[in-house]
C-alpha cells in the first residue's frame, strides 16, 4: 500500500513539529546572512537581526537581497 503525496507531506511536517526542523544552508550572502531549507518539509527560513531563525517571507528575502547589494556597493567604493 503506497501513501499518497499529501499523506507523505503531512507525515514530514508532523516529523518537523515533533522533532524540529533539519536545516540545510540553501543560500549564503556576503553580509553573513543565510537562508536555510528544511530537508524534511522543504520550508525556507532565514536569520533575523538578532540571529534567530525565522520563516522566510517574501519581505525578508527581499531585505536579504537589498542588504547584499548595499554590501557589494560599499565594498566597491572602499576598493576604489
Amino acid at each position: 500500500m503506497n501513501a499518497t503525496p499529501s499523506a507523505m507531506s503531512f507525515i514530514k511536517s508532523l516529523k518537523c513539529r515533533v522533532f524540529g526542523h533539519k536545516y540545510q544552508v540553501s543560500k549564503s550572502y556576503k553580509t553573513e546572512q543565510q537562508e536555510y531549507q528544511c530537508l524534511h518539509c522543504q520550508r525556507e527560513f532565514t536569520t533575523d537581526d538578532n540571529g534567530e531563525i525565522q520563516p522566510l517571507t517574501p519581505k525578508l528575502k527581499r531585505i536579504n537581497e537589498v542588504m547584499e547589494k548595499f554590501y557589494i556597493i560599499k565594498q566597491e567604493r572602499q576598493a576604489a
